[in-house]
Formats: structure tokens, sequence, C-alpha cells
């Protein structure tokens, strides 16, 4: 079965208004698709870096809390 529904949407990354032949159609051609799903990979590594950096900052500190008693030296390091 074809369908005959046309409708006007806003591509997802450019902006640009375009003619939709599918009521799920979210970018105006294959390019802007392509575009917005390596910007979206791009963030993701992005965001698991600095989670993984920030977790690797706190690793000392959680730890030195599980230790019942702490030494000079491993004061020293803060």
């Amino acid at each position: 079965m074809s369908s005959n529904i046309s409708v006007y949407r806003i591509c997802g990354f450019c902006g640009f208004e375009f003619l939709a032949k599918k009521t799920t159609a979210k970018y105006c051609s294959l390019k802007c698709a392509s575009k917005e799903y390596k910007r979206r990979l791009k963030n993701q590594k992005i965001e698991s870096s600095n989670l993984q950096t920030i977790k690797i900052k706190n690793q000392p500190l959680i730890d030195l809390k599980d230790k019942e008693f702490l030494n000079v030296r491993q004061l020293h390091c803060f």
C-alpha cells in the first residue's frame, strides 16, 4: 500500500524546512542524518571520557576512605 501523505518538517540537523514523505522523518537528507549520527557518537565518546576521568580522579579518595588508619605517606599525596 502506498501513501499520498506529505508533511512539512524541520530538519533535526540543519534546521531547514522540508517536505517529508513519511510522518517519522527527522532529517531532510541522508547527508544530514549521517552528520547528526556522527555528532551523537562524538558527544557520547566525550561524555564517556569525562566520566572515566572523574572516576580515575576520585579513585584514590575512595581507597583512602575505606581505610581505618592512614600513615603520613598516604596523606602526603593530598
